[in-house]
């Protein structure tokens, strides 16, 4: 736990409570568990961390399922691009991919797998592109402008 002083949990008659302190003694987030459901309340400061760009300036592009995960792939090309989705990676494994060249950019699902039904979908803009998640066995889904 990198960067953090304290770990703490405290458990008031049946009320959980864990907080996380940085080394400036300011709470991160609390989360709050009270009674004996399931339920929990998170509250503090968050932040989202800024994701790798990968800049593809080739035809074809295959992402690494482990390594580029999570990763944005940003096409930039004048022509034609093909980003090759990885064949069953982990289910949640996500890519956003971006059409910022002139090129139209195919997204291409793998072996047995598809991208929302089918072999492939093409970003249907310049500027704008979509987020694959792999929410299946097999089975790519594509949200954005296609």
């Amino acid at each position: 736990m990198d960067g953090i002083e304290s770990l703490k949990w405290t458990n008031t008659g049946g009320s959980g409570n864990l907080d996380l302190t940085a080394t400036s003694d300011v709470a991160l987030f609390t989360l709050n568990q009270g009674g004996s459901g399931t339920a929990a309340e998170i509250s503090g400061e968050f932040k989202a961390t800024a994701g790798v760009v990968t800049t593809n300036t080739a035809a074809s592009y295959s992402p690494d399922p482990l390594a580029e995960a999570g990763e944005i792939i940003d096409c930039n090309l004048g022509s034609a691009q093909t980003v090759n989705l990885p064949e069953g990676p982990a289910e949640g494994t996500t890519y956003l991919i971006i059409q910022r060249g002139a090129g139209v950019v195919t997204i291409n699902a793998q072996g047995a797998d598809s991208v929302n039904g089918a072999g492939s979908v093409d970003i249907a803009n310049r500027y704008s592109g979509a987020t694959v998640i792999y929410v299946a066995s097999h089975i790519w889904a594509a949200v954005g402008d296609l």
